[in-house]
């Protein structure tokens, strides 16, 4: 069903809220994890986000306790990308082209009118791809 999860991050502890349903998406459905992070920084800054990714795939796969593995039908893979770009338009581009089945991300989940002057990469992803897209709203890990 799902093969490939897309999960872009952008170095926020927002992004990261969606990192336990990846990691049991992946442990359950055997799907795996392609996190992505979007600069816009430059070549300069890309050692920094290539070490933040790595530490993101590493903390998503030690994190498993003896009893969630015990939950576990499949290994959790994942892997990292870096690009830049316009973090909307990288997002749309990257799951078109890797054939991605899901795209997993986490929203500000704002509202009327600070919605609409801020804007949203996440509401712009999920209007703008035929992909599924499973949205974590700030605040949803801590219920």
């Amino acid at each position: 069903m799902y093969k490939r999860m897309l999960v872009p991050l952008d170095g926020s502890k927002l992004a990261e809220v969606v990192f336990p349903y990846a990691r049991e998406l992946s442990g359950l459905l055997g799907t795996e994890i392609i996190l992505l992070h979007i600069s816009n920084l430059g070549k300069d800054f890309q050692p920094m986000s290539h070490a933040y990714v790595e530490h993101a795939a590493e903390h998503i796969k030690g994190r498993e306790t003896s009893e969630w593995k015990a939950l576990l039908t499949k290994p959790i893979s994942v892997n990292s990308d870096l690009v830049s770009g316009y973090p909307p338009d990288e997002i749309l581009r990257y799951a078109e082209e890797k054939k991605v089945d899901l795209i997993l991300m986490a929203s500000h989940g704002r509202s009327g009118l600070s919605h609409l002057t801020i804007g949203s990469v996440a509401e712009r992803v999920l209007l703008e791809t035929n992909i599924p897209v499973f949205m974590i709203t700030h605040g949803a890990a801590d219920k």
